[in-house]
């Protein structure tokens, strides 16, 4: 495995939106998901987590405690039967959001997903 990071962009209106990447290898990637969002939630204001955490089946809103805004199988792109890719959100539910996973364009191995805010 490879270290790993995450970007955080901090928006005047009080939204703070992060994207990280975890880990593929089981029990590391939860350890990741629960320091990243240790982290986010120090940060004042609405948070939102995005990214590809590798946790199959809502895991990681259920460890994290996190709402997952768009919920549906992600990967693989050609034939989707895994959530791997989260927007979730520490304050919004899925009431907040228009959510959409997006058709496969051959860019990835994964769908996008997006959250268009109410």
């Amino acid at each position: 495995d490879e270290p790993r990071s995450a970007l955080v962009a901090e928006l005047e209106n009080g939204i703070s939106v992060t994207t990280t990447h975890l880990s593929f290898v089981p029990i590391k990637n939860v350890v990741q998901l629960r320091k990243v969002s240790a982290w986010v939630e120090q940060i004042k204001g609405i948070h939102i987590l995005t990214g590809d955490f590798n946790l199959p089946w809502g895991i990681a809103p259920k460890l994290s405690g996190w709402n997952d805004l768009v919920v549906g199988p992600t990967y693989p792109s050609w034939k989707p039967a895994l959530e791997f890719d989260y927007i979730m959100s520490k304050e919004l539910t899925s009431a907040d959001v228009v959510a959409k996973i997006h058709s496969h364009h051959a860019s990835s191995d994964h769908l996008a997903s997006s959250a268009t805010f109410k």
